[in-house]
């Protein structure tokens, strides 16, 4: 039971350390392109990312009411309530997915903006592409 007890808490570590990824790829963006544009955007996705930890962990975090029965229900001893778990997961995954094709795609326009040869850029741009694999 421990062990799940330490999953409850991992969990919520888990995803934000995702999002804090994305957002300091995005941060990083926001040092080498000078567009005012483009840096509206990028904040716009860092706004979806602090969102996405807070809606994730919170939802994480109070899945069952009482909260202890998010690493007790396993027994079925302990009465209480727990959301679809299976749901949350699906719509999280969903969600990281969004947020990781917005940091890949994101500076595709301005890499196609730098003057340089096209096979050059077309290099660039798949480095950054491979980087989502």
């Amino acid at each position: 039971m421990e062990i799940l007890h330490i999953y409850y808490f991992d969990e919520a570590l888990y995803l934000s350390s995702i999002a804090l990824t994305k957002i300091s790829i995005l941060l990083f963006y926001l040092r080498i392109f000078p567009n005012p544009r483009f840096r509206k955007l990028v904040w716009v996705a860092i706004a979806y990312c602090i969102g996405y930890i807070l809606g994730t962990v919170l939802a994480l975090l109070f899945q069952c009411k009482p909260l202890n029965l998010a690493w007790t229900r396993w027994d079925n001893e302990h009465p209480g309530k727990c959301f679809n778990l299976n749901l949350l997961g699906w719509l999280t995954a969903a969600l990281n997915i969004v947020g990781d094709v917005m940091v890949i795609c994101l500076p595709l326009q301005e890499l196609s903006r730098l003057a340089m040869g096209r096979r050059k850029k077309a290099g660039i741009m798949l480095m950054f592409l491979g980087g989502g694999l």
